[in-house]
């Protein structure tokens, strides 16, 4: 039988001592453990995801090189021209871009080569009427 237990306090009691468990830190603040940000896991959150894991409890897979995935945000390509903002939802948007872009780039490569076929399509037909009102 499987069971399923939620746990209602952050602190983990330790000999002669109390920390957060491990997938929480300590916030001077709120003076309360916290959960860990995207991206770090273990005691205090002081360890990144390993690749290929990101993301919020390291539960998301990087479907890249390790080179080109981000312990915090996955699957990243560096890209010069592009800068990231500050800002967490501007940096997805930019992302969310950069992914998009390849699609673009498809449809005008087919379009062309669409455009190319049919012509030459319609050059044989002109030359084949050509020869054959020439007979």
């Amino acid at each position: 039988m499987l069971e399923v237990s939620l746990i209602k306090s952050e602190i983990c009691p330790r000999e002669n001592a109390r920390q957060c468990c491990v997938g929480f830190k300590w916030n001077d603040t709120q003076e309360t453990c916290l959960p860990c940000d995207k991206g770090y896991v273990g005691i205090n959150c002081s360890s990144n995801c390993i690749f290929p894991w990101y993301g919020l409890d390291c539960m998301s897979n990087c479907n890249c090189t390790e080179n080109n995935c981000d312990h915090v945000y996955g699957c990243v390509i560096s890209n010069e021209d592009v800068t990231l903002a500050d800002d967490l939802d501007e940096e997805m948007t930019v992302i969310g871009k950069r992914e998009t872009e390849p699609l673009k780039i498809n449809v005008v490569v087919y379009s062309i080569i669409g455009l190319v076929a049919t012509s030459v399509l319609f050059i044989v037909l002109y030359f084949c009427t050509q020869l054959m009102e020439k007979c």
